[in-house]
């Protein structure tokens, strides 16, 4: 009798099957998977409901003061631009530090007879620094009170026949020589940074448990002695651990553009181009980065020889999305540059987000690159996989 030995594609279909449906029924493994795809547009709605509230002055403030009768008209100016006006407690300190009033203005006794006499005074604003949300609020009321002063300033110059020029010698104005984008790209880099690690954590659990956890179980003995090729498993495992890293990736994408889309980023400054091509472009990017970060966990947790292990070891590898953060300010960004991992896939995605379309030597090095590296983790992976101290060296 003899033994026919299936084809290595439909081992690998084999091995592929069963390995994500053993994925799927692993329930713990799930949530952690799903976490990067939920966690990073939450961030950034997070993110951009902070901009909007430190950006945005409020069209009407609350104000109490005490002392409002020593300055009628100063209260007037206030009233006129959108600040209503009450009373403030006996000791206006206390309250704000208590919370029960969220600022105060403090006009001394001695405000008109100092402004009678050409000279200055000192009005106070009592906040709590605990109470960050009232920040936009407190900005508006001294930059209305500094208008106030200037146009007290100019008359007092104007009533003594004094240009009042002569008070403003130098005026400096800032010019950002920056690009119109540059803002945009800010906002937008945290964005690839979620993207990148939804790769590797996508599909970190996964490739522990088919591998090492395996190892462990002494499960991978018995897998290993059906009439298959090796590399058929190997390709199996790691097909598996890409299929999960794509879905976390396309999740996470898709993700973000429906909370860009109904964001109202337009109102903060922050162009953002949602369409059919970005989309394409965005999907062209990170399926090479799914490759290489299935390749590694594989491989990495292959060579470890328990879940333990192997869980702790990966935790640092999903640390690599880190590092490009310290080489995007390291210098300017040349071409080359492109060839780095990760690196270049966070550098394109902004781009992409931003409108711009990628120079097409810089995608194909960066897509290029990433395979490569995919393809010998799994050259590496398939030759531990042949080797008997692997199988039962535990």
């Amino acid at each position: 009798m003899t033994i026919k030995i299936p084809s290595i594609w439909h081992s690998t279909k084999v091995v592929f099957k069963k390995e994500v449906r053993d994925g799927l029924r692993d329930w713990k493994a799930i949530p952690i998977a799903l976490s990067v795809p939920a966690m990073g547009p939450l961030m950034v709605i997070w993110l951009f409901s902070i901009l909007a509230d430190v950006s945005d002055e409020p069209d009407y403030v609350t104000l109490p003061i005490a002392g409002s009768d020593y300055s009628p008209h100063l209260i007037t100016w206030l009233e006129q631009n959108g600040i209503t006006v009450t009373d403030a407690p006996k000791n206006p300190i206390a309250s704000v530090r208590d919370l029960k009033i969220d600022m105060a203005l403090v006009i001394p006794e001695e405000y008109q007879d100092k402004i009678a006499n050409g000279e200055s005074v000192a009005i106070k604003i009592i906040t709590n620094s605990e109470d960050r949300s009232q920040g936009p609020a407190v900005k508006k009321i001294k930059r209305l009170i500094e208008s106030y002063g200037a146009q007290v300033g100019t008359l007092r110059l104007l009533a003594r026949g004094v240009n009042p020029q002569i008070a403003t010698p130098m005026v400096v104005k800032e010019v950002d020589a920056s690009k119109e984008d540059a803002f945009t790209r800010k906002i937008l880099e945290m964005i690839p940074l979620f993207v990148t690690l939804a790769a590797f954590i996508c599909s970190m659990m996964l490739a522990v448990d088919i591998t090492a956890g395996e190892r462990e179980r002494g499960s991978i003995e018995s897998l290993l002695l059906n009439p298959n090729p090796r590399s058929a498993f190997v390709w199996g495992k790691y097909l598996t651990a890409v299929t999960f890293s794509v879905v976390g990736l396309i999740l996470t994408v898709i993700g973000f553009l429906v909370v860009l889309s109904y964001l109202p980023v337009e109102e903060l400054g922050i162009s953002i181009s949602i369409d059919s091509q970005t989309v394409i472009w965005l999907v062209a990017l990170v399926l090479p980065l799914a490759l290489m970060a299935s390749g590694l966990m594989i491989l990495v947790s292959s060579l470890a020889r328990s879940f333990k292990e192997s869980q702790a070891t990966l935790s640092f590898i999903t640390l690599l999305p880190m590092i490009p953060i310290f080489i995007e300010h390291a210098g300017p960004i040349k071409t080359w540059m492109y060839a780095i991992p990760i690196f270049s896939q966070q550098r394109l995605l902004v781009d992409v987000l931003a409108g711009a379309i990628p120079a097409t030597v810089d995608f194909v090095l960066s897509g290029v690159v990433s395979i490569l590296i995919a393809v010998v983790t799994v050259w590496f992976t398939t030759r531990l996989f042949h080797k008997e101290s692997f199988v039962f060296g535990r």
